[in-house]
């Protein structure tokens, strides 16, 4: 049952259904829940819809993860379609992007871009049965998205209706919009752009439907100054709030938040710290999880690999997907329609069709891609935009506040990390943070000896591993299919001598589950300090869990791959 609207849910919800709005709505001010109540209003007031749809669309993954499920569980037998997707996946569906070249990394850009020129020059009637379009995150669109939600709007029936959400102070992708050069924000571009197509009526979501303690009160009692003040009140009013919360080092954080209920996340400023941090609370002796950025690096639930076997490889039907369901408690029989879906031929889900879906990750909300909900969730500030927790940890705050040369306070990003918890805010101010470089060239990081250029350490992720192939057998998947929470990835070093670079065999519990890719070798013999055929032992990581990986070609086949994650020692031979 749907909760009664609050006084500014009710204003958007009695406004007439045809209006075109922005409604500006803070972290948890309740825009899942008004946008559910809208649909339902809809369909309430309009009648037989079953020929219309209502489309909801975001730029965050994240926001649709909240959607999808609720919407699921309170709209799924209105007689409306709803096609909720980001932007992303409606460019794909608009321009028929299913055939891309195996192994090709999409351009994401492009085929937004391909679209948007569809929608201006070649439109054949795709969107002429919605009804009315929500929008969500608007104030994170880049340039390209920012066109083809216009041109979307500009196609959509005079007679359906727009609701577009978002918060000027959640604006934390700036960095991604090439195109933003006149000194305004991608907010503020937008507002100018729908004004020019009369979408000009503004509203507010003013109530905290998240917070439920103290700390996060505090923060969304603030919303409305930090949105409407100058750039130094709200450095004031931030460094006010940071005052009331908890500090604590890292040691005291890692002891506490080991007797905390429910969830908790670490969230930091840069991708450098979430590695260090990982690797400090995972020898402290918790269970980390790892919010990998990139969307071509999503990570695929085991369960698809133990599917594969389970079935021994064959098309899966209805009857198999219940069987192997029935024994997994993490499984929905449900999915099996979602899959068949996306993946199927006739009544079958075809393996080669289900690696290509993966592969692609348009929709990374599909239920083939893995939770990671257990443990610590480490991740940067942006990776975390639109999610929640019980409890979130900040790290660095005080440093998001400081004037560093020229740069400018980020006060956007210091408020969408403290927005993000239910209950505990904690600060973690002091903690062992290496000096790192980074290896631009591959993406990876090294740590130089104290007080000389020489590399002691280099950063292994998922990506260092080899993804094309299986690796260690039935017996090295025998390892991971059981993984131990407290299990190290180890390394072996394989090519030496007058090789150009290094290899390593990656182990776990004593069996071989991995190897590392040429990039990660040239990139380790580049370092400074390695010379040629003298390659250096590398130590023992964390790992992150499993996901599963596949290959194509005579015929396709799934497996389960570890994720390594942290700073390998280099150990040179004497």
């Amino acid at each position: 049952m749907l909760p009664a609207p609050d006084s500014s849910q009710a204003l958007v919800l009695d406004a007439p259904l045809a209006e075109r709005r922005i409604v500006v709505a803070g972290p948890g001010a309740g825009k899942t829940t008004t946008s559910i109540m809208l649909i339902d209003e809809i369909v309430r007031k309009s009648g037989d819809l079953y020929d219309r749809t209502i489309l909801f669309v975001s730029f965050s993954r994240s926001a649709m993860a909240a959607a999808f499920g609720a919407f699921g569980d309170v709209l799924h037998d209105r007689p409306v379609d709803i096609a909720a997707m980001t932007l992303d996946s409606l460019a794909w569906q608009l321009v028929d992007e299913s055939d891309t070249t195996a192994g090709e990394v999409p351009d994401f850009d492009g085929v937004v871009r391909r679209a948007t020129e569809q929608l201006r020059s070649n439109y054949d009637g795709d969107l002429d049965d919605v009804v009315h379009l929500v929008v969500d995150e608007a104030q994170d669109l880049s340039a390209p998205r920012r066109e083809m939600l216009c041109a979307i709007i500009d196609r959509i029936r005079p007679d359906a209706g727009v609701t577009i959400f978002g918060d000027p102070m959640q604006s934390i992708y700036e960095f991604l919009d090439g195109e933003s050069d006149r000194g305004i924000s991608n907010w503020d571009t937008l507002v100018e752009e729908l004004g020019r197509r009369s979408i000009s009526k503004f509203y507010e979501l003013a109530g905290d439907h998240r917070s439920r303690r103290r700390g996060p009160k505090s923060v969304a009692a603030s919303s409305r100054e930090l949105r409407t003040a100058d750039s130094d009140t709200r450095e004031s009013v931030l460094d006010d709030l940071l005052t009331g919360f908890t500090h604590w080092d890292i040691d005291e954080f890692a002891k506490r938040a080991a007797e905390w209920r429910g969830s908790t996340a670490v969230l930091a400023r840069t991708n450098t710290e979430v590695l260090q941090l990982f690797q400090e609370l995972s020898m402290r002796g918790h269970r980390c999880v790892w919010r990998q950025p990139g969307r071509a690096n999503q990570r695929v639930a085991p369960w698809v690999a133990h599917l594969w076997w389970a079935n021994g490889g064959r098309a899966v039907s209805q009857s198999d997907f219940e069987k192997f369901a029935a024994s997994r408690s993490e499984v929905d029989v449900a999915w099996f329609r979602i899959m068949l879906a996306e993946s199927g031929q006739g009544d079958l889900i075809d393996w080669s069709m289900v690696a290509q879906v993966c592969r692609v990750a348009v929709d990374p909300l599909a239920p083939w891609f893995a939770d990671r909900s257990a443990g610590l969730f480490v991740s940067t500030i942006h990776q975390a935009k639109g999610l929640e927790w019980d409890n979130v940890a900040v790290v660095g705050a005080h440093d998001l506040l400081m004037r560093v040369g020229s740069g400018q306070p980020e006060c956007e990003l210091l408020y969408v990390a403290l927005s993000r918890a239910r209950d505990k805010i904690v600060v973690v101010d002091e903690w062992r943070r290496n000096y790192v470089k980074s290896t631009r060239a591959s993406g990876l990081w090294y740590q130089p000896k104290p007080g000389s250029p020489m590399a002691d350490a280099i950063s292994v992720t998922p990506d260092c591993l080899v993804s094309d192939r299986m690796v260690g057998g039935s017996a090295g998947q025998k390892v991971l299919a059981s993984l131990d929470e407290d299990a190290l990835a180890e390394f072996e070093l394989l090519a030496s001598g007058h090789a150009d670079w290094p290899t390593y065999r990656c182990s776990v519990a004593g069996s071989a589950v991995g190897v590392t890719t040429p990039q990660f070798g040239r990139t380790l013999a580049s370092l400074p300090g390695i010379r040629n055929g003298a390659w250096p032992e590398l130590g023992p990581v964390c790992i992150d869990g499993v996901e599963s990986r596949w290959a194509t070609g005579d015929g396709t086949s799934f497996w389960l791959k570890p994720r390594p994650f942290g700073m390998a020692s280099i150990q040179r031979k004497v």
